[in-house]
């Protein structure tokens, strides 16, 4: 293991087995939802906006739009796998209508960097001594004058408190920012709902420093888990849209994968 993200965290916290599958053995996916393949290109989208605008070019919500419809095509070079009821005309519709609103919010962004790529240590938060000996790496979504960076995530339903405050990415985000420039950044989540009426929630995630060390403590066990090799399956509702369920299920019964 050379680094650690917070994706990958998140996703050995979830199931194990399905990290192991991932990032151990490195298997192709079976096929890719809709909803994570939507994601993606609103993430591109938004980015080259923000890119753009950083660099002072011109730039309208018909570029917005070919950004996104693009980067759509490009996701179906994977399998897209749609749930009952979903379609790739709903999809993109719901994109256009979300992005016509970002494109009218991003009139007052002060931008300071696009999909910022981060590599640093982790260290302790009380002693500063490294504990794990691999560094903390990771791209943050939009970075806004001052110190204010924003976390873009896309679906269905609004988000409940305990979702803000149990994501453990923006705690280990407003770590990292912390130590790329001195500074304590105010922290954000920009939820694109791709709902019968599309909406954009703009939610305040403030981290303290307790939040923090929490995060980086169970990031620790997190690393000495997969150093361990200990990858138990984790059955639960997202097991129907796991691209390797199938293979999970080839397992039950039998030796440990």
């Amino acid at each position: 293991m050379e680094h650690l993200s917070s994706t990958q965290i998140t996703l050995y916290l979830q199931c194990p087995r399905r990290y192991r599958f991932m990032y151990v053995d490195e298997i192709k996916p079976s096929f890719k939802s809709a909803a994570i393949a939507f994601g993606s290109a609103i993430h591109s989208a938004i980015a080259y906006l923000a890119e753009e605008k950083k660099r002072g070019n011109g730039f309208n919500l018909a570029k917005l739009i070919s950004t996104f419809r693009a980067d759509w095509e490009a996701q179906k070079c994977d399998e897209l796998r749609f749930k009952e009821g979903e379609n790739e005309g709903e999809f993109l519709d719901k994109g256009i209508s979300l992005l016509k609103l970002v494109f009218e919010e991003s009139k007052d962004w002060r931008i300071k960097a696009a999909e910022l790529p981060f590599s640093v240590p982790i260290l302790d938060p009380s002693t500063g001594e490294e504990i794990i000996p691999v560094p903390l790496t990771g791209f943050i979504d939009l970075v806004l004058e001052p110190h204010v960076i924003i976390e873009i995530k896309t679906g269905i339903r609004k988000w409940s408190e305990e979702n803000i405050q149990n994501n453990i990415q923006v705690s280990l985000y407003a770590y990292a920012y912390r130590t790329l420039f001195g500074q304590e950044p105010q922290v954000y989540f920009k939820i694109l709902l791709r709902q019968r009426t599309p909406r954009i929630d703009n939610l305040v995630a403030s981290r303290s420093q307790e939040d923090i060390e929490w995060s980086i403590n169970l990031m620790k066990e997190v690393y000495e888990g997969i150093k361990s090799g200990i990858f138990f399956p984790n059955p639960g509702w997202y097991c129907p849209d796991c691209e390797y369920e199938n293979l999970c299920k080839g397992k039950k019964g039998g030796k440990p994968c």
